[in-house]
């Protein structure tokens, strides 16, 4: 037949095996529940009056509080006490275990997992989900092997609710769910998962419209048209490799789902990728299955996205714009590159908008930041890479979240300072103290135009001497950095004089009891990666504030196939 295509599966399936939750428990009397605590909506205030609800019910019941295990939300701590969660459950006879809050969409994906590990250890547990949320755990739980795993549902936003409204939705709503998860029988629909397609496997025929629509239906498209994945494409973008088609790269939370070479290919094809990108597909796919980068956090109420950075020859090889527009959909290297990364998100991770992505508003997929590497070299600036301990000259790729950017803010006068105070002005705008309450270890972005750069070069400032400045000379009243955490922590009272007595902030946020003194903004480990890039003759810059320690930044080297020039000459012909 004219006109029809093949296409195969550009999704992956959860290597996970369904499992039977743990066994429910008759009679919480006289049993030990541990209580988890993501350290994020109201909990310090739910767990207690949990406590003292079941105690009613259950005049002999135990409980372990979350202060016992620590918080398990933020990427750079969670690992290390989830490893610790085991034995600590083992240690203090835990029979069962509540975990809360999940108010968002990062937090509610903690639960889920928290959920599931203990259940891995035989132990029954149950998640608090706040309305909107139960969905999008349900979904993690079960791509982790738990389609049976137990939540109950806050009726509100926890957020707006006053303290007497909370107390009546956990006694009312929360509670007896809670005791009704942890007492009543659950029936298994654990299943043996289907393998799923093939790589090569046809799971579609026809015309390239029908595939538009097909593909659209199975939420394998983004809204726009695709490149229909056809078997010869695919292959002409193997050539760029030496690896392996079937090589495993990683496994992608939430999905749990292998990330293989092949499927890169598939997804850069569907992208509109030239088959000339791919090594630059393969270090981004690598660099997504690390676990420090986080990727699990990508459905967060905040809608981050990837700000995808490169340097090296490799940017004037595929011919990517860095100086005006190039965040502009324009140049296809920059813009089909950032189109792939959020197809492997969709497709690999399992990323799906109204359950396992819980951006509240979102935005559009960022076309990639390549530096101007020759202005860096001119002024003496390290480039990006450089900063991130690679060699001058390799070609690397780094990606770091953006969850907000600011005004393309121009910036006048005759000595860097002047340039400076305005920059600093500007990020102080889109900072939180919260930030530094939590201790995040942001890492947020300044584009610097190569006119801006080589002023401030001129001064003798390069690129950490920038960063130090911003950070030293952000600051806010210590009036307002109170209340500002305390309207995130729920108005809960907070003090900078203790937090210094407590050791939690150095001496410099308490060194008088003046409400208007000013007070260091960024924690003292909070990044900003300054990349030089845009249009050469303006003194614009950008300032792009990162999602707290989610999209953690990360580089990785772009790995050439032997005879790289010679293929890419070729290719561009």
């Amino acid at each position: 037949m004219s006109g029809v295509l093949q296409v195969v599966y550009p999704a992956a399936v959860s290597v996970s095996k369904d499992k039977t939750v743990s066994p429910s428990i008759p009679d919480l009397n006289g049993k030990t529940i541990g209580e988890l605590w993501n350290w994020a909506f109201r909990g310090d205030e739910t767990f207690p009056m949990i406590e003292e609800e079941l105690k009613a019910m259950y005049p002999d019941i135990k409980f372990v509080g979350y202060k016992t295990f620590g918080n398990f939300h933020d990427p750079s701590y969670e690992a290390e006490m989830m490893a610790a969660l085991p034995e600590q459950l083992k240690k203090n006879g835990i029979d069962a275990v509540i975990v809360g809050n999940g108010c968002c969409g990062t937090c509610s994906p903690a639960v889920a997992r928290g959920v599931v590990l203990v259940e891995r250890q035989g132990i029954p547990a149950v998640g608090i989900l706040c309305k909107g949320f139960p969905p999008m755990a349900k979904q993690n739980a079960k791509s982790a092997g738990y389609p049976d795993a137990r939540f109950v549902e806050y009726p509100n936003p926890i957020a707006l609710d006053s303290a007497d409204t909370v107390r009546k939705n956990i006694r009312d709503a929360v509670v007896p769910k809670i005791a009704a998860a942890l007492t009543t029988p659950v029936k298994s629909t654990a299943r043996e998962r289907k393998r799923g397609p093939a790589s090569r496997d046809i799971i579609f025929e026809g015309s390239n419209e029908e595939i538009q629509d097909y593909f659209y239906e199975m939420k394998w498209s983004d809204g726009l048209p695709i490149v229909p994945p056809t078997v010869e494409k695919i292959e002409k973008f193997l050539k760029f490799t030496d690896r392996d088609p079937e090589e495993v790269i990683g496994i992608m939370e939430p999905s749990m789902a292998s990330c293989t070479v092949w499927k890169v290919a598939v997804n850069g094809v569907m992208a509109g990728c030239h088959p000339e990108y791919f090594p630059l597909l393969l270090a981004i796919a690598e660099i997504m299955a690390t676990p420090e980068f986080s990727v699990k956090d990508s459905g967060a109420t905040p809608g981050w996205e990837a700000m995808i950075m490169l340097n090296g020859p490799i940017r004037d090889q595929l011919k990517f714009n860095y100086k005006i527009g190039h965040q502009r959909p324009d140049c296809m290297p920059n813009v089909t590159v950032g189109r792939f990364y959020r197809l492997i998100l969709r497709n690999i991770a399992g990323f799906q908008i109204g359950s396992t992505d819980m951006s509240t508003y979102g935005q559009m997929f960022r076309p990639v930041i390549p530096e101007n590497d020759q202005v860096c070299e001119e002024i003496g600036f390290k480039t990006v890479a450089e900063t991130q301990g690679f060699d001058k000259g390799e070609n690397v790729v780094t990606i770091v979240s953006g969850r907000v950017c600011s005004d393309p803010m121009q910036t006048n006068g005759s000595t860097a300072e002047q340039h400076l105070d305005y920059l600093t002005d500007w990020a102080a705008r889109m900072t939180e103290p919260y930030q530094t309450m939590r201790r995040y270890q942001d890492n947020n972005v300044l584009f610097l135009s190569p006119a801006v750069a080589k002023l401030l070069a001129g001064s003798g400032y390069d690129k950490e001497s920038i960063t130090k400045y911003i950070l030293a000379h952000a600051k806010v009243t210590a009036e307002y950095f109170e209340t500002n955490v305390s309207r995130f922590n729920h108005w809960q009272p907070y003090s900078l004089k203790e937090e210094v007595g407590m050791g939690n902030l150095d001496p410099e946020w308490y060194e008088s009891d003046d409400p208007k003194r000013m007070v260091p903004l960024f924690w003292k480990e909070a990044n900003i990666v300054v990349i030089v890039v845009g249009d050469p003759t303006r003194n614009r810059s950008q300032f792009f504030r990162s999602n707290y320690s989610m999209g953690k930044l990360t580089s990785q080297a772009v790995k050439l196939p032997d005879h790289w020039n010679e293929m890419l000459k070729e290719a561009q012909m």
